[in-house]
């Protein structure tokens, strides 16, 4: 089982509907990705759960609807 109380887990998190490139500073080094199906992944390091926590909030008062939040080793990026 993998410790998640360290730093700098890397994360993907899909949401629904298209971001514009522009909005990538907003997410703080997040990379942007949409695809096809009209969702994006936001992917990258997230220090720690309070910094999670806060970019969740984020998205959520944009209202954007969060469809997953997933952890992914460096080998398994989608």
């Amino acid at each position: 089982m993998r410790d998640h109380t360290g730093s700098n887990e890397r994360y993907e998190i899909r949401i629904t509907g298209h971001l514009a490139s522009r909005w990538a500073a907003a997410f703080e080094g997040m990379t942007l990705a949409p695809h096809a199906d009209g969702t994006t992944v936001l992917s990258g390091l997230i220090i720690d759960q309070s910094a999670l926590h806060a970019l969740l909030r984020r998205l959520g008062d944009l209202g954007l609807p969060i469809l997953s939040v997933r952890t992914v080793e460096e080998d398994d990026r989608t």
